[in-house]
């Protein structure tokens, strides 16, 4: 009822829906976002029995990737970080985009990744940055979500992903540097787990 005159939707898979739609701009994306949240909000009950609905949302212009796969791949990885069925400790459900809002001011740069070992190297997909990540590099925050780190920036040293790789899946504490190509530090980093195994922090700081 709410989009079927203007978009394509249907299911994806199991419990998943899609919305297809032309739009002008990523903003417009952020403010469909933002309305189908809504609608989650809006439902009370079902047949008489109260209850509270989150909807994980994510979305991606095609014109990001301009190939459908890295899109589906991307769309999926930002839903990751918008779910609700990540397993909190204590076996509670968090919303995590909604708690690591909580960062979003926070005056040093604050990263959340999601740690894989794929082709015999370790990966990170961010999950999460606040404004003061987002003023680390040249791409916006929009823009770097659900992108893998070795893509984003390939002159990261192995010393980073090893010690990520130990936060994520040890529950280790782990401190660095992160250096230019030049090898100049940049910055201080402390890297921990965070939410479930498989998922870390880092904080950076400038030196």
């Amino acid at each position: 009822r709410e989009f079927g005159r203007t978009s394509a939707v249907g299911r994806y898979s199991g419990n998943k829906f899609i919305l297809l739609r032309q739009i002008e701009s990523g903003k417009e994306c952020r403010a469909l976002r933002a309305r189908i949240k809504e609608i989650g909000k809006s439902i009370r009950k079902v047949e008489g029995v109260p209850l509270t609905l989150y909807l994980s949302v994510s979305y991606t212009l095609f014109s990001e990737c301009l190939e459908l796969d890295e899109q589906t791949r991307m769309c999926e990885m930002r839903l990751d970080a918008d779910q609700d069925s990540l397993v909190m400790e204590g076996g509670g459900k968090g919303h995590m985009a909604e708690v690591f809002r909580l960062f979003d001011d926070l005056p040093v740069p604050y990263g959340v990744y999601h740690v894989v070992r794929a082709d015999e190297k370790v990966d990170a997909f961010i999950v999460y940055g606040n404004r003061a990540f987002g003023r680390m590099g040249p791409l916006s925050i929009d823009s770097i979500v659900g992108r893998r780190v070795r893509e984003v920036v390939p002159f990261t040293e192995e010393n980073w992903f090893e010690d990520i790789e130990k936060a994520a899946f040890d529950g280790e504490t782990r401190e660095g540097f992160l250096c230019n190509p030049d090898g100049e530090k940049l910055y201080r980093y402390v890297a921990n787990q965070i939410i479930c195994p498989g998922y870390c922090s880092v904080t950076f700081i400038r030196q």
